[in-house]
């Protein structure tokens, strides 16, 4: 992926961290990447589904 000029964010261990993390990151995707076209979540979790939505819109 890193090849393909995608960025992998760390996320810390725990309980819902990752969830944390990634919803905040995302959020403010746009801010920090405004030339970004695309973005990969890897999560079954249905709490990403309003992030998920939140992006598209983006």
């Amino acid at each position: 992926m890193h090849e393909r000029s995608y960025d992998l964010v760390h996320v810390p261990a725990g309980r819902d961290n990752a969830d944390g993390k990634m919803i905040a990151f995302g959020s403010s995707i746009h801010e920090v990447y405004p030339h970004a076209k695309e973005v990969l979540v890897c999560s079954s979790d249905k709490v990403m589904t309003n992030s998920c939505k939140n992006l598209q819109q983006h």
